[in-house]
């Protein structure tokens, strides 16, 4: 049958005799596009292509094979031999020639395979169909046996063993190698500074200090040698690996670099450096607890003046607020009274010569009971201030009632005395 394209106008013929199919799809072989036929063709067939004689066919030319019976024939420019049994497939570029050369002598079954009007002829299927027909004929032409190229892959054979081979052999380098460090060479780096054990220079960079630390983190890893190392090492190992930890923390961040530099290279000048930073957030610490202590937040306060004593051990009146925020919030319980005394008493023994100090020991005495050893510091602090009234007050008071307690006692010796008399 002669089909004519519509999207070229080009004509070429097909031979349909073999195929059994209601309508089936066949590409045009100079615009690659699908047509679908209906079996017999419902298309006008011109005149002048009746007239012409029919094409040559292999009976024509001893010794050439068959022309496969669906084959699909241009009128109007040469054949497409890119294109197999009219479906415009691809041949796969694997396949030896006598493979291809069975898939055309098949070509009404794979013809049939390809006859999906659906769907495009897709290369998989193509393939799927050449290894059908090679199954099927068993041999080519002359009773050789046909065979799949297959392709060449890259590299050696066996690439991928020695590939696992070296793998194992680094990692047993590296175990060894790192025992060997564990055991002779622990304390040299523990006592490395931090640009010594990551191996970098003191003007390193952030990246340099980053993939020198990676690598050596994962070296001294220790879940990779769970299995390997002894406790001792572990232990060892653990020590390493936390010192890298705390060597990338402190130079990864560029104003903690600068810092640790000049404590490795200027240590008196750091150190006067630091000072003065723990004595400003001291007070900054101080201050805060002083705003909590005056809204009755005794508990946060208290954070606040441990926190300044840690960071200014040299402070009284960092002591002082630690004592009587730990009176003034043991309301309800029990409070903590040797804390309190050891607190109060380091403030007095830093400045002795502050009333303050001496005053509120006087008090924790006289809470406690004592009012002998009470009124001792309440006499100190008339001496440090004689006019701090709430000394005064106390010492009066203490004084009332003890000649009070002199003039019960007296009356009541009287007493024994007249009652004792009378009765004899």
């Amino acid at each position: 049958m002669v089909i004519t394209c519509p999207n070229c106008n080009a004509r070429f013929r097909i031979d349909s005799s073999g195929i059994k199919l209601e309508r089936f799809k066949v590409r045009c072989p100079k615009c690659a596009d699908g047509i679908v036929v209906e079996n017999p063709p419902e298309v006008d067939v011109p005149v002048s292509l009746e007239a012409e004689p029919p094409p040559a066919s292999a009976a024509d030319f001893p010794g050439a094979r068959p022309a496969p019976s669906n084959a699909a024939t241009s009128l109007d420019s040469e054949p497409d031999t890119s294109t197999l049994g009219g479906l415009g497939s691809e041949r796969p570029t694997d396949a030896v020639p006598e493979a291809q050369d069975a898939l055309e002598t098949d070509g009404a079954q794979t013809a049939a395979l390809r006859s999906s009007w659906d769907d495009e002829p897709r290369t998989e299927d193509l393939v799927a169909s050449l290894t059908q027909a090679i199954e099927g004929s068993g041999a080519g032409p002359g009773g050789e046996t046909l065979r799949i190229a297959s392709r060449k892959r890259d590299g050696p054979t066996g690439t991928p063993k020695v590939e696992a081979e070296e793998r194992t052999r680094e990692v047993k380098d590296t175990i060894d190698s790192v025992r060997v460090e564990l055991s002779e060479r622990f304390d040299e780096l523990m006592r490395h500074n931090y640009f010594e054990l990551l191996g970098v220079s003191k003007e390193a960079s952030q990246d340099e200090v980053k993939g020198a630390y990676f690598k050596l983190a994962k070296k001294y890893h220790p879940d990779r040698y769970v299995s390997q190392f002894s406790d001792e090492e572990m232990r060892r190992l653990r020590e390493v690996s936390s010192r890298l930890n705390l060597a990338f923390n402190e130079l990864r961040d560029p104003d903690r670099h600068k810092q640790y530099v000049l404590k490795i290279t200027q240590p008196e000048r750091y150190e006067k450096q630091q000072s003065a930073n723990r004595v400003m957030e001291a007070m900054m610490q101080y201050e805060k607890g002083k705003v909590l202590f005056n809204k009755q937040n005794y508990g946060e306060a208290l954070k606040c003046f441990e926190w300044a004593v840690e960071l200014h051990t040299t402070e009284a009146e960092y002591h002082y607020m630690v004592g009587q925020a730990c009176l003034r919030g043991s309301a309800g319980v029990k409070p903590d009274f040797e804390r309190i005394l050891a607190a109060l008493e380091k403030a007095a023994e830093i400045q002795p010569s502050t009333a303050k100090y001496h005053l509120g020991l006087g008090y924790y005495w006289k809470l406690r009971g004592e009012s002998k050893r009470a009124m001792r510091y309440f006499k100190n602090v008339k001496e440090l201030d004689p006019k701090n009234h709430e000394a005064i007050r106390e010492i009066k008071l203490y004084l009332d009632r003890k000649r009070k307690a002199e003039e019960r006692e007296s009356a009541s010796g009287k007493l024994k005395k007249l009652f004792g008399a009378s009765k004899k």
